[in-house]
């Protein structure tokens, strides 16, 4: 009778442990459709990559690098607006699986491995975009 009482307290803990552990796995459909929407708020994209670094079970680091030709040379205000609108999607896309964001503004036109020798960052502010988007109480 202790065992099985054991048994069942151990089962129950394991279960409860199992149902409060939340994955932060972004799904492939949902990033091509952040791929597809994002290439509409970059001016002149050209191409679009989207990569979420990071282990699946906590919140990742959403890195987009767009080849933007003509607006690589932009004005840092212009390419800092443009990040801000791609944070937004970002968290309607993903909403908490991302904790931040960087939009990488490169003039090549191709898929990289690594941050491109070009490339210029811009923060998604998805802190800032958070609060912003939060329910007033």
């Amino acid at each position: 009778m202790k065992f099985t009482a054991s048994l069942m307290s151990m089962l129950a803990a394991f279960s409860f442990s199992l149902l409060s552990c939340k994955s932060y796995e972004i799904d492939m459909s949902d990033v091509h459709k952040f791929k597809d929407n994002a290439a509409t708020m970059v001016p002149t994209a050209r191409s679009v990559q989207a990569k979420a670094e990071g282990p699946s079970d906590e919140p990742r680091k959403l890195l987009l690098i767009v080849g933007v030709g003509g607006f690589y040379n932009s004005d840092a205000a212009s390419k800092q607006d443009a990040a801000i609108k791609v944070g937004q999607e970002a968290l309607t896309v993903f909403g908490d699986k991302v904790a931040t964001g960087e939009v990488v503004y490169t003039q090549q036109a191709s898929e990289h491995d690594t941050l491109p020798s070009d490339a210029i960052v811009f923060d998604m502010k998805l802190d800032s975009l958070r609060q912003a988007m939060a329910p007033k109480k």
